[in-house]
């Protein structure tokens, strides 16, 4: 096998390996549409593949390759307890 393509080979065996196993985000799919039939359990895909998405955009973009400061740090986690508390409060509201 020629070298240029072992690390596709082994990442293409390890990627297969871990999609195979149910992990935390399918259980949380699973739940969701038990308790809430088919529509809650797209709702809950939706988001997951969003988030997923964006990760995967911002991979694309590089921003993993350069050590975050101090100020994107707290803004991340400004940003991240925003949407935490917005979706708490609908789910209470609508739910």
């Amino acid at each position: 096998m020629p070298e240029a393509i072992v690390p596709a080979v082994a990442g293409l065996g390890l990627g297969l390996a871990l999609a195979g196993a149910p992990g935390p985000v399918q259980a949380v799919l699973l739940t969701e549409a038990l308790r809430g039939g088919t529509a809650r359990g797209l709702q809950a895909l939706a988001g997951a593949n969003l988030i997923f998405g964006v990760l995967l955009l911002g991979l694309a973009l590089g921003l993993s390759l350069t050590a975050p400061s101090d100020a994107a740090v707290r803004l991340l986690k400004v940003v991240g307890l925003a949407a935490l508390g917005c979706w708490l409060v609908l789910s209470g509201v609508l739910g």
